[in-house]
């Protein structure tokens, strides 16, 4: 008995998996008899036959998405939050913001990438992202699949309030600084 477990893309079918089961001649058990009351049971082998490119394109290939947003395309790859390359990067609010404080941002944003890193939660930092709009920040970042963003501003150097936003939801949740390495290892651990 086999079953193929094939991925249907719009315009092809890939065989991704093969399982098949075979049973296992009796002169290969040996001593080893088989039963459930008066009934013999035979052995059987499980066999499972996976191309990896195959299922690696399928993956993305299901992952890609264009869905409407606030009256414009928006195109991600919604990766599972634990498949997804990066699960968490920066945007730098830095419009109307001076030289200094931008670079105070960038440094923050840097230590909570070194925080988050060191428990473990893979995370995307680039500084030259702050020289794009937010708009085109999320956009990006959303392309690329990474399910988390967060933002700092201004403000977030003031009162420590951070703001955390999800890619699929696009809602975004205010978090401490100081709670922030924490609350991301109970999104991620939850779920």
């Amino acid at each position: 008995m086999s079953v193929n477990i094939e991925a249907k893309l719009p315009w092809t079918t890939e065989l991704v998996e093969t399982i098949v089961m075979q049973p296992k001649p009796l002169r290969d058990i040996g001593e080893e008899k088989f039963s459930d009351g008066k009934k013999r049971i035979q052995p059987h082998s499980i066999i499972s036959t996976i191309n990896l490119t195959t299922m690696f394109m399928t993956t993305i290939c299901d992952a890609y998405d264009e869905s409407e947003y606030k009256g414009n395309s928006r195109t991600l790859l919604r990766f599972h939050r634990k498949l997804a390359p990066y699960r968490i990067s920066f945007a730098i609010v830095s419009s109307g913001v001076s030289a200094n404080v931008l670079s105070e941002l960038n440094d923050l944003a840097l230590y909570l990438t070194k925080q988050l890193r060191l428990n473990h939660v893979s995370t995307l930092f680039s500084a030259s992202s702050s020289k794009l709009s937010l708009e085109a920040q999320w956009r990006l970042y959303d392309e690329m699949g990474i399910p988390y963003n967060i933002l700092l501003n201004e403000k977030t150097l003031k009162d420590g309030l951070a703001f955390l936003r999800s890619r699929d939801t696009t809602l975004k949740e205010q978090v401490h600084v100081t709670e922030l390495v924490g609350y991301v290892d109970q999104l991620f651990r939850n779920y």
